[in-house]
């Protein structure tokens, strides 16, 4: 049925979709994540790959880059660098003005990642891990992030989002 958006003033669920793409690029079920960038274009991440809304046009692109690759969540770190995580195929990093695609320290990341956070202020990547719980990665180092407690250690849990604020990350 593709993607609804909700129209608060008549409190109904409009259709959404783009006539250009394949139909299960924009299955509800599929999507995982939207994010917006600081152009103003929508990253519409899902099980089949990426997409870009821009809305001022209303122009919806495909990136092959992304083809069959099961994407969780997109974040910008700098003006020509996104981070891309996907369940499957780690963490990617994805360079805007080139369109090119790689991995992200390869090897030392989990492949199944379920959600990512950004920290641009401390400049680290928190990953949600769908079999190893929580990862922090900070410069070139990567460490599971355990609590202080080891009767509630997260290390083995099943992370499916992460929430931010100012001082704390909620998992």
């Amino acid at each position: 049925e593709g993607v609804k958006y909700s129209n608060y003033k008549t409190n109904t669920f409009l259709p959404f979709r783009s006539v250009d793409l394949k139909d299960e690029e924009l299955r509800e079920s599929s999507i995982t994540s939207f994010y917006r960038d600081s152009q103003d274009t929508i990253w519409i991440s899902s099980t089949y790959g990426a997409i870009l809304w821009v809305p001022k046009d209303n122009s919806f692109t495909s990136l092959p880059q992304f083809s069959g690759k099961h994407l969780t969540a997109v974040r910008r770190t700098d003006q020509e660098s996104l981070i891309v995580s996907s369940f499957g195929s780690g963490l990617m990093k994805f360079n805007t003005n080139t369109r090119k695609l790689c991995q992200f320290l390869p090897g030392d990341v989990p492949n199944e990642i379920s959600t990512l956070h950004y920290d641009k202020d401390e400049e680290e990547i928190w990953l949600g891990s769908a079999i190893n719980g929580v990862y922090r990665i900070k410069g070139h180092s990567i460490v599971q992030y355990e609590v202080t407690s080891k009767k509630h250690n997260i290390g083995n849990n099943i992370i499916n989002f992460f929430y931010a604020t100012e001082n704390d990350l909620y998992v």
